[in-house]
């Protein structure tokens, strides 16, 4: 095969969205698949209160080195969605699999200050965790999301007046940073930053005393094959 002969693929390809399948180019083709989970979304508070809400958690990568036989199915996982209605979490991100493999998205931020877990890297792969994303902050700055794989988490949102919190980071993921917490503020919290890249949380929302914003919307999940051949 071309890995004995310098290690270059094939071929590469890639997807980053929805579902299909993929043929490999031979049978029993060796191939290095990576996949990455969706990022979630981060949570709203409800107003009046002084808890902020977490940020979305990151997708976790995970790399993977097996003979394809033939066609296989994947999905790419779907991104979580930031909370829009008061006192709601973001949702999950969802799995991205590749036959029967699969790396988990990341958690949903919670309406009431707590962080959406990045989502695990499953036994026997390669690869990164998703980062955990930040706390909302009771009457206080919230917390920053973490980093996955080198690639640093979503800053917090900083609090405008003492006793409105500011919103959670989005956790990271490898391939993509998490969207800024929002700032609380005396009236009108402004929305949660969005994740980028792929794989990475949104922002949690921070805290207002009559309306607050929006939680950021995580990513996609991605998926990476390198074929080798026979």
């Amino acid at each position: 095969s071309s890995l004995g002969m310098g290690g270059k693929p094939l071929r590469v390809v890639t997807y980053t969205t929805g579902t299909g399948t993929f043929t490999p180019l031979v049978s029993n083709s060796l191939c290095r698949v990576t996949l990455l989970g969706g990022g979630g979304g981060g949570g709203r508070p409800s107003s009046g209160g002084t808890f902020a809400a977490g940020g979305g958690g990151g997708g976790a990568a995970a790399t993977f080195w097996l003979q394809v036989s033939g066609a296989t199915a994947y999905a790419v996982g779907a991104a979580g969605a930031g909370a829009t209605s008061n006192g709601t979490p973001g949702s999950a991100g969802s799995t991205t699999t590749f036959g029967n493999l699969g790396a988990p998205g990341g958690d949903g931020g919670v309406a009431s200050q707590t962080a959406g877990a990045g989502g695990a890297m499953p036994s026997g792969a390669i690869g990164a965790s998703g980062g955990s994303a930040g706390n909302g902050g009771n009457g206080a700055a919230g917390t920053a999301g973490q980093l996955a794989g080198g690639v640093s988490g979503g800053a917090a949102g900083g609090a405008v007046v003492a006793t409105k919190g500011g919103g959670g980071g989005g956790g990271s993921s490898m391939y993509g940073a998490g969207g800024a917490g929002g700032d609380g503020h005396a009236t009108v919290s402004v929305n949660a930053s969005n994740g980028t890249g792929f794989g990475s949380g949104g922002g949690g929302a921070g805290m207002a005393a009559t309306t607050t914003g929006n939680g950021g919307d995580g990513t996609a999940g991605y998926i990476l094959i390198e074929e080798f051949g026979a």
